[in-house]
């Protein structure tokens, strides 16, 4: 999820797992048994080394006190990620029983925008190593709270991701079959962005083309992109969160959506869409939402009415 003046630096210094089962969400260490001290010659008749004799103990290296902080505050946050899951199962019905994903901080490579991200790829969830430094685990600091909102969110990519490896479906959202027109789309849309005045009309006339040409694949790939947000913005908010959008909403075409950030339209359209679903159905209604991919026309507003409406009559004849 995306972040506002927080940016990244120190990646990648620590790695703690995370294994989620229904009984106990949050592992403890092993415990190391004692064993018995070797006996050892009686004292009198040990010989003590002469000073030459004696070799001297390399020097510890002295600990620095903010790397020790960092490490004391992202300990206590993946505890946190374990108890917002305990918290999850409690309110939402959805076990994290058997999936296992990693909490680390963000490598250096991961976009100036995220406070936190899951990577399906990488069964990863990441945290910005920079809000470590600024975010203390108090619940009146506001950073936490902020952080601990966007982990509920990336903890819906967590669950859908991991629920369909557990159905045999592999990562979930999976975007390869929409790879190629994604990326020339993408492409076009930054020409024309960055196109300078005079170019303008012929960038957007080279756009529109393309939209219009591939119409329907761009459609789907945006519809799964609404599910996916749609399900996590629900975890986010525990499915309490106000839903004040109507199904008008939903744009025609996909160039409505191109002056909007991600954000200003998947998450709230996204939502919109599969908060009916989530509150009549639940774990089941996720299970359905993974495993049934859109189809479409091209037309948005048809294809995601089309989509509910067929989810709710399947899902109601498995009562």
């Amino acid at each position: 999820m995306k972040k506002g003046l927080l940016s990244l630096a120190l990646a990648g210094m620590l790695n703690l797992s995370c294994s989620a089962s229904t009984s106990n969400l949050a592992s403890s260490p092993s415990s190391i048994p004692s064993s018995s001290a070797p006996s050892t010659p009686d004292s009198t008749s040990k010989k003590l080394p002469s000073s030459q004799e004696q070799k001297s103990e390399p020097e510890k290296p002295t600990p620095n006190p903010k790397e020790e902080q960092m490490k004391k505050v992202f300990a206590g946050l993946v505890e946190r990620v374990h108890d917002l899951m305990a918290e999850q199962w409690e309110k939402l019905g959805i076990s994290y029983e058997g999936m296992k994903f990693s909490v680390q901080l963000c490598p250096a490579d991961t976009p100036d925008i995220f406070i936190a991200v899951y990577s399906s790829d990488k069964n990863m969830l990441c945290l910005d190593p920079k809000l470590i430094q600024d975010v203390s685990l108090d619940v009146k600091d506001k950073n936490y709270n902020t952080l601990m909102e966007t982990i509920r969110h990336e903890l819906g990519h967590v669950y859908t991701d991991q629920r369909s490896e557990q159905l045999g479906n592999g990562d979930w959202p999976e975007y390869k079959t929409f790879d190629a027109p994604l990326k020339k789309w993408g492409t076009i849309i930054n020409w024309h962005e960055n196109a300078q005045f005079e170019e303008r009309l012929f960038a957007r006339k080279t756009l529109r083309t393309y939209q219009e040409r591939n119409k329907v694949v761009l459609t789907k790939a945006l519809l799964l992109r609404m599910i996916s947000e749609g399900i996590s913005e629900y975890f986010r908010g525990f499915g309490k969160e106000p839903d004040e959008i109507k199904d008008i909403a939903f744009p025609q075409s996909v160039d409505e959506l191109l002056p909007l950030e991600t954000t200003l339209w998947a998450y709230p359209l996204g939502y919109h869409l599969v908060k009916p679903i989530l509150d009549a159905y639940g774990a089941k209604g996720i299970d359905y939402l993974i495993t049934h991919l859109p189809e479409s026309t091209g037309n948005m507003y048809e294809d995601a009415i089309r989509y509910r409406e067929q989810a709710m009559e399947e899902l109601e004849k498995t009562k």
